[in-house]
């Protein structure tokens, strides 16, 4: 196999294609008094097997020899490896315009007639080598950036993939402690103990419920859903008790209120949706002041609605605090340091063909509207 033709990095370099010896002799001749480096073939198919395109400056190509070829040289040089950011020049003998529009048209950058003018193929040279040289360098920027999001993708796709083999791994330990705590709650005899044991469940749920929204959020597929009519006195109830020992710690009260017997919606994306915004409310709600939660009819559909009087949502977050991971200003409302709860919530009623908004009640704090379509709406 022929070695490929390394160029000095400095010396610009000119590559000579023409089948007369006596032609490439002069082409040569021209280029080195112009101060350039100048390395001679014969045809195309020496380039692909010996020169390496993305180290020359310009390469001058003789048009006879090209014509004769139906300009099959400048394809092939085209389509080497570097060939496409490589300025062609055709030299010809013949001064015919039509010629000369035939060799453009064919991928050409410029016609020269012989006989070469003195420093005429440089000064050529030179103007097209600073041309791409420009062009060179934008290509290997995007080329740089290219490689540097696909590198981000792959990042992105083994950090998804590990944590959803980390969140099933935890999912069996996780409900294991869950069923021992319900059981000590059942049969502890001790009121500071039963007391204790309820805490840690509590506790214990909230972590099972954030590992079963970081594998619905970090998988990227929608949820599925199984619509019915729930009962929003046994969702209000269940709430309750879920969160009666957190609720007793801080002194909070949580009062609801409910225009309707039944919520079409997945039953279970329903709870979770209902246990993460109560959640939310409890993070931010001061001590000794008080949680609603509501269901009401609406426009096409019912609305969980669910209120704190805590700090609230600044309007510049509250689209964001929807998004997953989503990390704003240190300045920010702490809230808005949140989101995978919220994420959950929205990516629930969007399976659901529902939206999801947060705004501020009179008052003050922040008012969570999950509103789910009537039984004829679509998912």
């Amino acid at each position: 196999m022929a070695r490929a033709v390394q160029f000095g990095p400095l010396v610009p370099q000119v590559l000579i294609v023409d089948g007369d010896p006596r032609n490439r002799a002069s082409a040569v001749d021209q280029a080195r008094r112009g101060g350039h480096h100048a390395v001679e073939v014969a045809s195309p198919a020496e380039v692909a097997a010996s020169v390496d395109l993305t180290a020359v400056d310009a390469v001058v190509i003789d048009l006879e020899l090209a014509a004769r070829d139906g300009f099959v040289a400048c394809a092939q040089l085209r389509e080497l490896p570097g060939g496409a950011l490589t300025p062609i020049i055709f030299v010809t003998d013949r001064d015919d315009p039509a010629l000369i529009d035939a060799a453009v048209a064919a991928g050409a950058d410029d016609v020269l007639v012989r006989p070469l003018r003195a420093n005429e193929l440089a000064v050529r040279v030179r103007a097209l080598r600073h041309t791409y040289g420009r062009l060179r360098a934008e290509h290997a920027l995007a080329v740089a950036a290219q490689r540097e999001r696909e590198a981000q993708v792959q990042l992105s796709a083994q950090k998804d993939a590990l944590t959803e083999f980390l969140v099933h791994d935890l999912k069996s330990p996780i409900a294991s402690v869950t069923m021992a705590l319900q059981e000590l709650v059942l049969v502890c005899d001790s009121p500071l103990g039963r007391d204790a044991a309820r805490a840690c469940l509590a506790t214990t749920e909230t972590v099972g419920r954030m590992v079963m929204n970081l594998l619905d959020v970090s998988s990227g597929h929608a949820l599925a859903v199984r619509r019915s009519g729930c009962s929003v006195g046994l969702l209000l109830r269940h709430l309750r008790d879920h969160f009666a020992p957190r609720l007793e710690i801080r002194e909070i009260t949580l009062a609801t209120r409910a225009d309707a017997l039944e919520l079409w919606a997945d039953g279970e994306l329903l709870r979770r949706v209902a246990e993460n915004l109560v959640d939310n409310a409890l993070r931010y709600a001061p001590p000794r002041t008080r949680v609603d939660i509501a269901v009401e009819a609406a426009a096409g559909g019912t609305c969980l609605i669910v209120i704190d009087r805590g700090p609230g949502v600044p309007v510049v977050h509250r689209e964001r605090i929807f998004d997953r991971f989503v990390q704003l200003d240190p300045d920010a409302s702490r809230r808005a340091s949140r989101g995978l709860g919220l994420a959950f919530c929205r990516l629930a009623l969007e399976a659901h063909g529902g939206k999801i908004w947060v705004d501020e009640p009179p008052g003050g704090g922040a008012r969570f509207c999950a509103l789910f379509p009537d039984q004829a709406a679509p998912c």
